[in-house]
């Protein structure tokens, strides 16, 4: 969601009713395009945003520098039925009704051209983890050689993953895009992540050696990636693991015991949802460290259902659901010249989608 380049003119308030959903802090170049039936998903990236109606047809707009909304003019993805699609920095991907994983965007580009050289096969690269797994401590890693070059292990590759192909086949809704990678949850529980490697951010945690097989969610952030697993031995379920850049502890994770139902990151920051309704967030931007309601004043003791972050450098905020489909957001926005209006759409929710500087909500009626 969520890269550097970008240029804010405004954050407004836009009621799309044409496009049948609840925007606010919107974009100046984000202009909805209309859809003729309910949605069942609204997903904001840094610079674009997507819909996936009622017959699983995805709708794309926003900032196409990148081909990431009209997929370099081809559209291919109009010819697919989906039932997840996520928005990130400058790429966008989706889960299709089959299982099967399509991406656009970066690095691919016109004709199929791609800018990313240094990049490997996805079943190549799990495979090049799976054998550094069984590497004890203190033992020599299992190196690889990639276009020419050779890197010592899995942790120091810093090249391309490309996307898993077509016959890897994921669950619905576990898809998550970040500013240049991505992650979701194969059929099997296993998580698997692409894209564009460094710090670590695509190297899966293992268990014992072992591939881990009980992924519940998963989150591609800035530059690490954090996950949920369900049954963790000797700590019990809705366990939160992070990895990936470490700097200003943005990888620490939730300090308490959880069980968590959700996670999601920022540029410098994490937050964690309890089960009981409570946010604990972690990471080196103090200001998100605690609940400080930028958006609105909320009510002390609220319970939340679902939280999400914005990863953009120039806002770091967080919105979530409360259990009466409320939106709340607290945070920081540096850019507070452009803060148009600061209080979130009235009304009850049952999502919520926050982009770099603009975020979108659905009713539970898919409007």
């Amino acid at each position: 969601m969520r890269s550097a380049a970008f240029r804010i003119a405004s954050l407004l308030v836009v009621a799309a009713a044409t496009a049948a959903l609840a925007l606010f802090l919107a974009h100046e170049s984000s202009t909805p395009a209309s859809a003729a039936s309910t949605l069942q998903q609204v997903e904001v990236g840094q610079n674009h945003a997507c819909v996936v109606d009622a017959d699983g047809v995805v709708t794309c707009w926003g900032d196409d520098s990148v081909g990431q909304v009209s997929d370099w003019g081809r559209a291919r993805y109009k010819k697919e039925r989906f039932s997840q699609v996520s928005a990130g920095g400058q790429a966008t991907c989706g889960i299709k009704t089959d299982g099967s994983l399509m991406c656009w965007g970066h690095p691919e580009r016109a004709g199929g051209t791609r800018t990313e050289l240094n990049n490997m096969e996805w079943a190549d690269w799990r495979a090049w983890l799976v054998a550094d797994y069984q590497v004890f401590a203190g033992e020599p890693r299992v190196k690889k050689t990639v276009s020419g070059t050779e890197y010592a292990s899995p942790d120091a590759y810093d090249g391309w993953v490309n996307p898993p192909p077509p016959s890897v086949k994921f669950k619905p809704g576990s898809l998550s895009m970040g500013n240049f990678h991505g992650c979701a949850i194969k059929t099997d529980g296993e998580l698997a992540c692409w894209g564009k490697a460094g710090d670590g951010r695509l190297v899966v945690p293992d268990n014992n050696s072992a591939v881990v097989n009980d992924w519940v969610m998963a989150e591609a952030g800035h530059a690490n990636t954090c996950g949920i697993q369900n049954h963790v031995q000797g700590t019990g379920p809705g366990v939160v693991f992070c990895w990936g850049r470490q700097s200003s502890n943005r990888s620490d994770g939730p300090s308490g015991e959880g069980p968590f139902i959700d996670v999601t990151l920022g540029t410098w920051n994490g937050c964690a949802l309890h089960t009981n309704g409570s946010v604990e967030c972690w990471g080196g931007n103090t200001a998100l460290a605690q609940y400080n309601p930028l958006i609105n004043t909320a009510t002390a003791g609220v319970k939340f259902t679902s939280i999400e972050m914005s990863t953009g450098p120039q806002n770091a905020y967080t919105c979530g659901l409360s259990r009466n489909g409320k939106v709340h957001c607290w945070g920081i926005v540096f850019n507070t010249a452009h803060l148009v209006r600061t209080v979130p759409p009235g009304g009850s929710f049952a999502s919520i989608s926050v982009g770099e500087s603009n975020s979108c909500a659905l009713d539970a009626g898919g409007y």
